[in-house]
């Protein structure tokens, strides 16, 4: 009989310590579950975010690429009359406009083309440094003062040449920081996922 209650006993403290370790077995899987959750919801977020930057990259490197073939097309167009002017493109280099009124026809036009551009590196580097570009910038408005006091701002080749010189700078400083921004988000991106 000693021996059934000593078995007996002993089944209680085995039965006590399996319950105990079962309960904290128990408690041990609802917090690991919880904690799963709590992972797989900030996963699921993670994954939200990626994709808004990524869609976000992508609009940018849009925006980029019309922008360089804006800026590519208005530079061809710049050189087109750059090359018209200096009698290049006809392969003859003293033939320049016989008459005035063909000599003041391309300096319009060359200016004209300079303003367009030095509107289109605004609103580039506007958008370049996370501002809102000028509506006049981008839609290529100018006002007819502006014009006129810029018509008799280039008298001379060299101040034409000048002017290029300064955008063609401008246009450099202009794809470094569109390089660095699209670095940055780049590796923003990857940091991420």
């Amino acid at each position: 009989m000693e021996f059934q209650m000593e078995l007996q006993a002993m089944r209680k403290r085995h039965y006590k310590k399996f319950s105990d370790a079962t309960e904290t077995i128990r408690k041990q899987h609802k917090e690991l579950a919880k904690k799963c959750s709590s992972l797989e919801q900030e996963l699921e977020k993670s994954k939200d975010t990626g994709m808004v930057l990524s869609d976000e990259v992508h609009s940018n490197q849009l925006i980029i690429k019309d922008l360089k073939d804006s800026l590519e097309l208005a530079m061809s167009h710049n050189q087109a009359l750059l090359e018209e002017q200096t009698g290049i493109q006809t392969g003859c280099h003293g033939d320049l406009p016989s008459n005035s009124k063909e000599a003041e026809e391309l300096n319009q036009e060359l200016l004209q083309c300079i303003l367009e551009l030095k509107a289109l590196i605004n609103a580039a580097q506007s958008l370049v440094d996370s501002k809102e570009p000028s509506v006049t910038d981008l839609l290529g408005i100018r006002r007819s003062e502006s014009r006129e006091s810029s018509a008799s701002a280039f008298d001379s080749v060299e101040d034409k040449v000048g002017e290029v010189r300064d955008m063609r700078r401008a246009i450099d400083g202009l794809r470094t920081k569109l390089a660095d921004k699209f670095a940055a988000e780049l590796a923003g991106s990857c940091n991420i996922q």
